[in-house]
């Protein structure tokens, strides 16, 4: 045009800019539900603009490629002067529209980032594929730190890189500058984590215990804290995220929509006869409608959860539970009602995690009731589907069984080398061998952990490594209970009341998530922080002469201290109840209280019928495996 004398308009000068802009309006007219999260007014009017700007350049093309042999300089250029005007409302469209983006993406990455460096300082070697879900998190923070660098302030990106070294985690900076362009969208949880139950594993829980039930934190998930941490982060992380989508300006419903209706089709699996009734009050292309003209005030948000919660009432067949959902919704919606302005973000995203929580609730409450609908069936043909299916998953590896094959050959080798004919054993010779062999790995100076446990016992890795910590702390309790005992004889019936508490607390502690260097400190503590009146006294009466201001814990710590040579003899006495009672024929109740033993015999014997619960299922599912494996020894032999 300046060739051929045509001035040029001031809004048809364009800034350079980078050609990708200009060949993302292609992407945008072709595919837009490819080139953004969702369609709102931002991106509608970038649409528009690129379809207008598409159009005219693609007319340009036509034009020259009709005049193949006339220099490009003499075609007539006048009727193609609107490309510079639709190019420069299209670079205003697009910047409109990226400052936010960024702003969302980046806060994004920021929150998932948080929750993979927190779940990372959380997760212990024991648990799952550890080996593998810390491989995992250090490529998702390689990813995610080089998208953030991409797209976030510099500032910013410092800010919080130094924030994470502050705490103590080890940040790596990632100066490369390669980057997926297309994965820049993708902030969604880094790694689908294992535990998840298998329908043998499900099986199993049933046959050891028929009343077991889902819960709401680990439904559908093997019981380990560390993978619920990991979960409990993640859920957190989202729900600030959401936050942060409705804080930003324009705000991003995307998934605040998604959620709706993730809640919506809860309901509708629950409540089907409600169906027309649910999609009319909980009509997600409505309330994107409203909200695209911001016709949607914070009464109509409260009402729109309100509305929800209701259907949740009607889903609710358990009374109890009814009273108890009112009881909490009443108080929490009276809480968002009075919401100030500036705190509609965190309020409604508050209602809204509680309504998906009353719902969820819901959901487990059904899934528990179709537990207890095969809990018969599972009790009557339980050991034949694990066979079955088990069979079925050995056979897929020659190498499935190995660490089974080492494990049954060592004892099958020590019962050869004392004279004993593997092939003759006897049906109860057989059985004393497997409850034997499985007692030593409960024994074990190490407890079993995944990468070790037999593979006929991997639906028991975990609950090995509970029977392993609670023998140790009852070898340890017994023993600070027995000094205990000796050392308050002298008060005669007087100190009866803190002896009681005393085994009362070693009873019922809950050391699970107790290091075993910090059960004595726990038990301690939690003897510390129940004592009555009266007990005090006790203590107190305790007290060495010339300190008569020391505190309770460490009265208490004098008090149950005990020998190392009590404690061995302590940690055999209990190895051999443990063995004695676990078996199928073992004694009856009484005959191995003894003075080791009967401080805390109620939760040895609790724990010893778990333990013979499992050994005898595991017999029972893996039998033509260990037979055969005896066969094949036998004949080596």
């Amino acid at each position: 045009m300046e060739n051929q004398n045509i001035p040029i308009g001031d809004n048809e000068e364009v800034e350079s800019f980078p050609l990708r802009v200009f060949i993302s309006s292609f992407m945008i007219t072709e595919r837009p539900a490819d080139s953004f999260e969702a369609i709102w007014n931002l991106e509608t009017k970038l649409m528009e603009r690129a379809n207008d700007l598409v159009a005219t350049f693609r007319g340009i093309c036509r034009m020259i490629m009709e005049h193949p042999n006339e220099p490009i300089a003499t075609l007539d250029w006048l009727q193609w002067r609107p490309l510079m005007v639709q190019l420069n409302t299209f670079l205003t469209a697009f910047t409109e529209w990226k400052r936010p983006d960024e702003l969302k993406l980046s806060k994004r990455i920021q929150n998932t980032l948080t929750a993979v460096y927190v779940s990372e300082s959380k997760l212990t070697p024991s648990v799952l594929n550890y080996a593998e879900i810390m491989r995992e998190f250090a490529k998702r923070k390689e990813s995610l730190t080089r998208k953030l660098k991409h797209v976030a302030p510099p500032d910013v990106f410092r800010n919080m890189q130094d924030a994470f070294r502050a705490k103590g985690y080890h940040v790596e900076d990632f100066d490369s500058p390669v980057v997926d362009q297309d994965s820049l969208t993708d902030t969604k949880l880094p790694v689908m984590l294992p535990g998840k139950m298998s329908k043998e594993q499900l099986a199993h829980e049933l046959l050891l215990d028929p009343s077991y039930q889902f819960s709401v934190d680990d439904c559908g998930y093997m019981d380990d804290k560390s993978l619920q941490s990991v979960r409990d982060t993640f859920r957190e992380v989202f729900w600030i995220s959401l936050i942060d989508d409705l804080k930003i300006q324009p705000p991003c419903y995307t998934r605040v929509i998604k959620v709706i209706e993730k809640i919506r089709g809860g309901l509708l699996d629950m409540i089907p006869t409600q169906s027309a009734t649910l999609r009319e009050r909980i009509d997600t292309g409505l309330i994107r409608q409203l909200l695209q003209q911001n016709g949607i005030d914070w009464v109509s948000c409260v009402n729109l959860l309100d509305g929800m919660v209701g259907f949740v009432l009607e889903a609710t067949n358990d009374t109890q539970r009814k009273e108890e959902v009112t009881r909490f919704w009443d108080s929490l919606k009276q809480q968002l009602v009075s919401a100030q302005e500036e705190h509609y973000p965190e309020q409604f995203c508050r209602g809204l995690e509680q309504v998906l929580a009353m719902m969820n609730n819901l959901r487990i409450d059904n899934a528990n009731l179709r537990l207890r609908s095969v809990t018969s069936v599972i009790g009557q043909y339980g050991i034949e589907f694990m066979q079955s299916k088990l069979r079925k998953i050995y056979s897929k590896s020659a190498d499935s069984l190995d660490r089974t094959k080492a494990w049954f050959n060592e004892y099958l080798r020590r019962t050869a080398e004392s004279g004993k004919s593997v092939g003759g054993l006897s049906k109860e010779e057989c059985h004393s061998l497997h409850h034997t062999m499985i007692l030593d790995l409960v024994f074990a100076p190490i407890p079993v952990t995944q990468a070790s446990c037999p593979e006929t016992l991997a639906f028991d890795w975990k609950r090995l490594q509970d029977f392993h910590g609670e023998a140790q702390y009852h070898a340890v309790v017994s023993a600070m209970l027995g000094m205990a005992h000796i050392r308050l004889a002298p008060m005669g019936s007087s100190s009866g009341p803190l002896l009681d508490h005393m085994k009362t607390v070693a009873c019922d502690l809950a050391i699970r998530d107790i290091g075993s260097d910090q059960l004595i400190e726990s038990y301690l503590t939690k003897v510390d922080d129940t004592l009555t009146l009266k007990e005090a006294e006790i203590l107190s009466s305790l007290t060495p002469p010339g300190q008569p201001d020391m505190p309770h814990k460490d009265v208490l710590r004098l008090l149950v201290a005990p020998p190392d040579c009590i404690t061995n003899l302590c940690a055999k006495g209990i190895q051999s109840a443990w063995r004695l009672l676990s078996r199928e024929s073992g004694p009856q109740q009484g005959n191995l209280i003894n003075d080791v033993t009967r401080h805390i015999y109620p939760r040895i014997k609790k724990n010893t019928d778990k333990l013979r619960k499992v050994i005898s299922i595991n017999r029972q599912v893996h039998s033509e495996r260990y037979e055969a494996m005896m066969r094949e020894f036998a004949s080596q032999a």
